[in-house]
């Protein structure tokens, strides 16, 4: 375990997870502003079963250059690589998250076909989100035990 995780040994395990859940939901958020999309909402729902981001109208309307699209699926990438970066420095059990980001594949790959960009491997989009995480982790790390805890934050 990653020194600065101490803190969070003592916290149950259900609310451990939901730490995981926030930082994967603050992934999304650091790679959606990254790209110049403004977030309107973050929002973990009740029984540790998720989250999602909402974006600003004008951002989900806006994107119409490679460049958006691109930065849209990163940030779908981005909740995973967050989520997974947690764990491994929090000496978390991976295997959950990973199965709770079935839905931000799924939505990745609808939406690669979707903006024609198929023909970009998903691991340079991933390696592209992954770097994100990185640049942005000390602002994760912070906003997490809010988001854990009130189970919101409006930006």
């Amino acid at each position: 375990m990653h020194s600065e995780f101490t803190a969070f040994v003592a916290w149950p395990p259900r609310d451990r997870h939901r730490l995981m859940l926030a930082a994967h939901e603050l992934g999304h958020v650091v790679a959606w502003q990254h790209a110049g999309f403004a977030v309107a909402e973050i929002k973990l729902h009740p029984g540790n079963v998720g989250g999602e981001v909402s974006l600003s109208k004008s951002s989900r309307t806006n994107l119409r250059t490679i460049e958006q699209r691109r930065g849209y699926l990163v940030g779908l990438l981005a909740g995973t690589e967050a989520g997974a970066r947690w764990c491994e420095l929090a000496g978390e059990f991976r295997g959950d998250h990973a199965s709770g980001c079935a839905w931000d594949h799924r939505a990745f790959m609808r939406n690669q076909r979707h903006f024609g960009l198929t023909h970009i491997p998903k691991s340079e989009f991933r390696r592209e989100a992954r770097a994100i995480i990185r640049a942005h982790w000390r602002q994760i790390f912070r906003l997490a035990p809010t988001l854990a805890h009130r189970g919101l934050i409006a930006v």
